[in-house]
C-alpha cells in the first residue's frame, strides 16, 4: 500500500506524465502544419527554380536561332547577288571569302549539287577538286524541296573538323539548281550557351536532331560530337523537362 506521500508522488507523476501527453498531443498537428508549410514552400520553390531554368533554356534556344537566322540572312544575299544570277562562280566564291573574313560565327562557304559535287569551298583555292559533300543527301532535300535547312552535325571532308551547316537551295544563272551552304562553328554556339549563366551544378547541352551533342556548358571540347546518354534521349522522348548531369 502506499502512504499519503507514495500516493501524492505517483498522483504527480501521472499528472506530470499526462501533461506530458497532452503537451505532444496538442504538438503533433502543430508539427504537422509547420512540415506541410516547409513541404509547400520547397515544392514552391522548386516550381519557381524550375520555371525559371525553363525561361533561360528559351532564351538560350532563341539565341542560337538569331544566330542560325543570321547566317541564313548572309547567305540569302549573296544568293541574291549579281554573280549568283550570272552563273559566275569564281565571283561567287570571291564574295564567300570575303563573308567568312567579315564574320566569327563562320568557318567557311561551299557550294554544292544535288550528288554532292563541290565546285568550291572558301577554305581553299577556286578551282582545287574537292571531295563530296559529306551533307548530300540532306542537299538534295533542300533543292528538291526548295527550303534551308539547319544540319546535324558532321565532320567536314575538307576541314576534318565538327560543323553545322545552314543550307540554302540556289540557282546558279543557267548552270541549275544548288545547295549554298555556310558551315557554323560549334563553339559560338557553345559561347552562345554559356552566356545565359547556368547555376552551378547544371550541366546544359544543345543537341542536334541525331540527339549528338552541339554544344555543351561544361567541357564542351570534349564532348562536342558524342552522343547523349540513353536516359537523356528516354527523357526527352517522355517530354521531361529536366535531367541528372552526365
Amino acid at each position: 500500500m502506499l502512504g499519503p506521500s507514495g500516493l501524492g508522488r505517483l498522483i504527480h507523476l501521472s499528472l506530470a506524465t499526462w501533461l506530458t501527453l497532452m503537451c505532444l498531443v496538442a504538438t503533433l498537428p502543430l508539427l504537422g502544419f509547420s512540415a506541410a508549410v516547409v513541404y509547400g514552400q520547397l515544392k514552391e520553390r522548386q516550381e519557381d527554380s524550375r520555371a525559371s531554368h525553363v525561361r533561360r533554356a528559351g532564351s538560350t534556344a532563341r539565341a542560337v536561332g538569331q544566330e542560325l537566322r543570321g547566317v541564313l540572312y548572309t547567305m540569302q544575299a549573296m544568293a541574291q547577288g549579281g554573280s549568283a544570277q550570272r552563273g559566275d562562280l569564281k565571283a561567287m566564291y570571291e564574295l564567300g571569302v570575303r563573308v567568312v573574313a567579315s564574320d566569327d560565327r563562320l568557318k567557311f562557304i561551299s557550294l554544292s549539287d544535288a550528288a554532292g559535287y563541290q565546285p568550291f569551298t572558301t577554305s581553299r583555292e577556286f578551282g582545287t577538286p574537292l571531295p563530296e559533300s559529306p551533307l548530300k543527301d540532306q542537299q538534295r532535300k533542300v533543292i528538291e524541296r526548295g527550303v534551308p535547312y539547319v544540319s546535324p552535325l558532321v565532320v567536314g571532308t575538307v576541314s576534318h573538323q565538327p560543323l553545322i551547316a545552314v543550307v540554302l537551295p540556289l540557282k546558279v544563272g543557267k548552270t541549275g539548281q544548288f545547295a549554298l551552304r555556310a558551315a557554323l562553328k560549334p563553339e559560338r554556339i557553345g559561347k552562345v550557351l554559356n552566356e545565359q549563366g547556368w547555376p552551378d551544378g547544371w550541366t546544359v547541352a544543345i543537341l542536334d536532331q541525331n540527339n549528338i551533342i552541339v554544344a555543351r556548358s561544361k567541357e564542351g571540347e570534349r564532348f562536342i560530337g558524342q552522343p547523349v546518354h540513353p536516359s537523356m534521349v528516354e527523357g526527352i522522348r517522355a517530354g521531361r523537362g529536366q535531367f541528372d548531369a552526365f
